[in-house]
C-alpha cells in the first residue's frame, strides 16, 4: 500500500486517477536498492524509467573522459531515465543512489502494453514525461547560457535541477 501511495504521488501519476494508478503499479516492478548503488551507467541500454519512491539518487555525467560528476540529486516522486523510455536509446547519464531507494521500474513494454489496453492513462503518462523533459530541458538551457555569460570557466552552482 505504502508504494501505491509514492507512485500516486509521483510525476509520472500526477494525471491519473488512483484507480488508475493501480493499473500503473500492476504492470512494473518495485525494488529496494542500497546506497552506493549504480542504477545505471551513462552509455547503458535503456529502455525504461524508475520513479524514485523513497531515498535519493544521483545523476551523474562524464565529459571528455573526466570522471562524472554530479549533475543533479532527484527526490521522492521524481522520474530517472525517462528519455531511454520514449527513444530506447543508451543511457545519456547514469544514475546512483545516494541513500537507500525504493523504485518502480516501468519499462517501454509496460508502457506499450498499457497504451493498447488504456490509451486514456497512457496519454496523461506520456504527457507527464514530456513535462518532466521539457523542465529539465529548459534548466539546462538556462545553465547553458549561465555558463557561456561566465566566460565558460566554471558551471554555475546552482540548486539540485
Amino acid at each position: 500500500m505504502e508504494t501505491l501511495e509514492a507512485l500516486a504521488g509521483s510525476i509520472l501519476c500526477r494525471y491519473i486517477e488512483d484507480d488508475d494508478v493501480r493499473v500503473i503499479h500492476g504492470t512494473g516492478k518495485v525494488s529496494s536498492v542500497p546506497a552506493g548503488q549504480t542504477l545505471f551507467d551513462e552509455g547503458d541500454s535503456g529502455g525504461s524509467l524508475f520513479v524514485l519512491l523513497g531515498g535519493t539518487v544521483e545523476i551523474l555525467k562524464a565529459v571528455d573522459g573526466a570522471p562524472a560528476r554530479k549533475l543533479a540529486t532527484l527526490h521522492p516522486g521524481d522520474i530517472i531515465g525517462e528519455i531511454s523510455l520514449v527513444d530506447a536509446s543508451p543511457r545519456s547519464a547514469g544514475a546512483r543512489t545516494a541513500t537507500d531507494c525504493t523504485l518502480f521500474e516501468f519499462s517501454r513494454r509496460d508502457l506499450m502494453g498499457v497504451l493498447r489496453s488504456q490509451p486514456g492513462i497512457a496519454a496523461k503518462i506520456l504527457w507527464a514525461i514530456l513535462e518532466t523533459v521539457s523542465l529539465r530541458l529548459r534548466d539546462m538551457n538556462e545553465l547553458t547560457l549561465r555558463w557561456n555569460l561566465d566566460g565558460g570557466r566554471d558551471l554555475p552552482k546552482k540548486a539540485d535541477i
